[in-house]
């Protein structure tokens, strides 16, 4: 059986993302299991009988980008393998970490403690020291690989055929992945802007209800205060005097100065929600006055159901306040911003789909969560059918 081991090194813009237009593949190199190293082409990839690599997704998406048809390969990912030997309890697990798990040596240091923890970009860095490490890891994949076939065999089998088909499903999340989603940022700022809108309408409607008390509605301890009566601090500046010296001589001086707003009980809290901040507070001698509540979405939730008058009114439009803060920081604005800290191609999101976080073994999805998106965001992602 041929088997290919592989790795590239990547330039390390938001460590070396694939969409990362600043990217580019800096050196990659393979070995077959007879021990040979080779350079990596098509024709190689295409006599390989199973291709090795660790967190072998990020060797995959820079292979396609060099132009490599990867769709016929079959694969044995190394971090996968050992997320499932290790009961799913080690989530993105190393390569040095599984090393030192076999007793094998670890990596070469010199990259990372010389050159990239410097702020030296790989492709800065000298070949034949980059070449010496590349293989390195690459020796080290092969030895994982060796040691994990053998922990298979000791396993129940249907572990390996858990890790064959959580293999197959990675080239089907690395698809996903490379295409990317197509997301109309221009329209989605839009929107946000008329969020603000409402946003602003809401917060003014609260504090007509509660005296124009300066409240922040994305403050827990305000909410809390808003809700289930408290205190809330508002810092003014005040004329104290002018400056009879300097370059600001004759100039009128302000000090801070704190006025502390009393608000009534509107509802009162569930039992065991107190926050564990509140019972600092008592135990600093305070009094009720400043007593925190919890006040996520599920304990809100149940406020609902049985609040009336102000209480209800003050809690749907709390309500209202954080679904549209979450639709627009998180969703309109916070993904038209990653796009541009990703340095991703204009309306293109490229997010990780993670087989390794999970415990249960389910699949995840970070930066951006594309699992959990808001229903009023979908309309600003299009399809690239038409193209």
């Amino acid at each position: 059986m041929k088997i290919l081991i592989v790795d590239c090194e990547t330039t390390i813009s938001n460590k070396g993302q694939f969409a990362d237009s600043n990217n580019k593949l800096v050196m990659s190199l393979a070995k077959w299991n007879d021990g040979d190293f080779v350079e990596i082409t098509q024709e190689v990839l295409d006599e390989a009988n199973l291709v090795v690599g660790f967190n072998i997704k990020f060797d995959l998406h820079w292979l396609r980008n060099t132009g490599f048809n990867i769709s016929r390969i079959r694969i044995w990912d190394c971090q996968i393998a050992e997320y499932l030997l290790e009961n799913q309890l080690n989530p993105y697990n190393s390569l040095n970490g599984a090393c030192n798990k076999y007793g094998l040596e670890t990596k070469l240091d010199v990259v990372k403690t010389e050159y990239w923890d410097k702020g030296v970009d790989t492709d800065n860095i000298p070949k034949d020291i980059l070449l010496e490490y590349l293989k390195k890891d690459i020796d080290l994949t092969h030895q994982v690989f060796i040691k994990q076939v053998d922990e298979f065999k000791k396993a129940h089998s249907n572990l390996l055929k858990l890790f064959k088909l959580q293999c197959r499903d990675l080239l089907v999340l690395e698809e996903m992945e490379y295409n990317g989603i197509r997301f109309n940022t221009k329209l989605a700022r839009e929107e946000a802007e008329t969020l603000d809108e409402k946003i602003t309408g809401i917060y003014n409607t609260v504090s007509d209800i509660c005296n124009n008390i300066p409240i922040n509605l994305s403050s827990n301890d305000h909410v809390s205060a808003l809700l289930y009566g408290g205190t809330i601090t508002e810092t003014i500046k005040q004329p104290d005097g002018v400056f009879k010296s300097g370059a600001r001589k004759g100039q009128i001086k302000y000090k801070n100065v704190d006025i502390i707003h009393e608000l009534p009980r509107l509802i009162d809290p569930l039992n065991r929600t107190e926050t564990s901040k509140s019972k600092k507070f008592r135990e600093e001698g305070k009094t009720d006055k400043e007593t925190l509540w919890d006040v996520n979405a599920d304990v809100i939730g149940q406020l609902e159901k049985r609040a009336k008058g102000n209480a209800k009114k003050v809690i749907q439009l709390l309500n209202e306040h954080s679904k549209l803060e979450k639709l627009k920081g998180t969703y309109l604005i916070g993904w038209s911003d990653l796009i541009d800290k990703m340095n991703w191609k204009k309306d293109m999101i490229y997010g990780n789909l993670n087989q390794c976080v999970a415990v249960t073994g389910r699949l995840s999805s970070t930066k951006p969560n594309l699992q959990n998106v808001d229903p009023a965001t979908k309309k600003y992602i299009e399809t690239r059918y038409a193209d």
